[in-house]
């Protein structure tokens, strides 16, 4: 790889790590909603917030594993 590819797919990394942080911080922020009463809160929002929030947790791992893979990937081609 020459140092140009190197550049881009450290900023992959860091991008990765950046949207696997948001999202997480996302599923607690709408975790944290389901769990605290307010008026009008029937099942079903509060279904939809526990669904929501599994939801960005399981887009937050999969962004990890990508920044795993290239993580691994520029760290093999040093």
């Amino acid at each position: 790889m020459n140092q140009n590819q190197m550049q881009k797919l450290k900023t992959k990394i860091i991008d990765y790590k950046r949207f696997s942080f948001i999202f997480l911080y996302l599923a607690a922020f709408l975790y944290m909603g389901s769990l605290i009463p307010f008026e009008g809160k029937t099942l079903i929002k509060s279904e939809i917030l526990m669904g929501a929030s599994v939801l960005l947790i399981v887009i937050s791992i999969g962004f990890f594993i990508l920044m795993r893979r290239a993580s691994d990937r520029y760290h093999q081609e040093l």
